[in-house]
């Protein structure tokens, strides 16, 4: 069985990074990328947080 990982960030650019090394680690995507409004989303400033789930195979 594999492990499962959350990555989260309020900044995008952090959150790119932290995918980014994962991705480079062996991970994988699981689900998609969900984006979290932190205020009024109608607004051009909102600003989101970002979370994911990222799994990695264990070497058998």
């Amino acid at each position: 069985m594999g492990k499962i990982s959350i990555i989260t960030s309020g900044n995008a650019h952090d959150f790119n990074r932290k995918l980014s090394e994962a991705f480079a680690r062996g991970g994988k995507l699981v689900g998609g990328i969900k984006s979290i409004p932190k205020g009024d989303e109608s607004r051009m400033d909102c600003e989101y947080d970002y979370v994911t789930f990222v799994s990695y195979e264990q070497a058998s």
